[in-house]
């Protein structure tokens, strides 16, 4: 299964698959030998390529606290579902922060509907996104006050651009 962790901001793409004899991890097109025991219900004796590890996992939030012989890491790791889910512009994570309204698609605002401080509701619609000559609503995806909104008319905007702000 592919797998893809974040450390300190640094992306680290790896493979892996349980054998019978432990696991086999694929990482850089590298095969490393590891064994993985647990000892209790977060810590953990990995033997890597030979080397014994003590490992304690603790999960936070949206991330993992990865200790490794007493040197601490906050990991973010991806399974192979939030790779597809990232890749096609969907997500899964809580990193989408309700409230940020991003362009689905790019296109040129030729409306907007909101000003900054006005009361929003659910539904509501926010601004128009023309695209391919298409005139697309976008509607609030939360009620809330407008707290930003980082476009004007007539500007054209990239897929996934931040186009309005609404705090929740």
């Amino acid at each position: 299964m592919k797998f893809q962790a974040i450390i300190d901001e640094q992306i680290l793409n790896f493979d892996v698959e349980q054998t019978a004899c432990g696991l086999d991890i694929s990482f850089n097109d590298n095969n490393l030998d590891a064994d993985c025991r647990p000892l209790t219900s977060n810590s953990f004796s990995l033997i890597l390529n030979g080397k014994s590890h003590y490992l304690t996992i603790t999960e936070n939030d949206n991330s993992f606290e990865v200790t490794v012989d007493q040197h601490t890491n906050l990991v973010k790791v991806k399974d192979e579902t939030e790779l597809l889910l990232d890749k096609f512009g969907f997500s899964d994570s809580d990193e989408d922060h309700a409230g940020e309204i991003h362009a689905q698609i790019p296109g040129l605002v030729t409306q907007i509907y909101a000003e900054i401080g006005s009361s929003i509701e659910k539904g509501q619609k926010l601004f128009i996104l023309e695209a391919m000559k298409m005139e697309n609503e976008i509607s609030s995806p939360v009620s809330g006050v407008v707290k930003n909104i980082l476009v004007e008319i007539g500007l054209p905007v990239e897929k996934n651009d931040l186009i309005m702000e609404i705090e929740i």
